[in-house]
């Protein structure tokens, strides 16, 4: 997996180098170092994520089989 970032923006080529973006992110303030990557119960990994500035809520919507989580703390939002 290789992370091209010679333009504006970073562009992976796998799930794993969201890790390599996450770090260089975080590496001035607090360090992310541990990555779990999310999961479907019905084995999916890939989802449409939706998320409200205002509200400060984001929900994810698993590709395969429609099923929605809302994240964090947004259930309360």
């Amino acid at each position: 997996m290789t992370i091209d970032n010679s333009r504006n923006a970073w562009t992976g080529t796998g799930p794993e180098d969201i890790d390599e973006y996450l770090e260089a992110c975080s590496e001035k303030s607090y360090p992310a170092d541990r990555f779990i990557h999310a999961r479907c119960s019905c084995d999916g990994d890939w989802f449409r994520l939706e998320a409200d500035a205002e509200e400060s809520a984001v929900k994810r919507t698993c590709v395969a089989c429609g099923a929605s989580l809302l994240m964090l703390d947004s259930a309360e939002y």
